[in-house]
């Protein structure tokens, strides 16, 4: 009885930090992140390139498994990939902006931090 007390309380606690975490990601990309040009060359150091690799797929993980659990999965995943140091996540960002129901949610999600709303228009 203790053990599932232990596994509800720690899924809701994940839950909730990692919502906290994609609020406050979603809350500090400019309105235009999805439809600049990103730098494919730019330098960074090996400690931070580290530090996103592993952010980056701990969310992945978290987001595959939000897709059968309550939680944001579509938005963790989203947000691991923009960390990844790989030249393909923008071809997969793409396509999952492309989903209405994604949009929304990003939108959503920066009204609730009054923030103005993401443009995904391409220019």
């Amino acid at each position: 009885m203790t053990f599932n007390l232990f596994i509800l309380l720690f899924s809701l606690a994940t839950l909730l930090v990692s919502a906290l975490i994609m609020l406050i990601a979603i809350a500090r990309l400019p309105t235009t992140y999805f439809i600049k040009e990103i730098n494919e060359n730019r330098k960074s150091s090996m400690l931070i390139n580290t530090v996103s690799l592993i952010v980056g797929i701990i969310l992945i993980i978290l987001g595959i498994i939000m897709l059968f659990t309550p939680g944001q999965g579509i938005i963790s995943i989203l947000i691991g990939l923009t960390l990844l140091p790989i030249r393909q996540k923008n071809h997969l960002i793409n396509k999952l902006i492309k989903i209405k129901t994604t949009q929304k949610t990003l939108n959503y999600l920066r009204k609730i931090c009054r923030r103005h709303s993401f443009n995904f228009n391409q220019p």
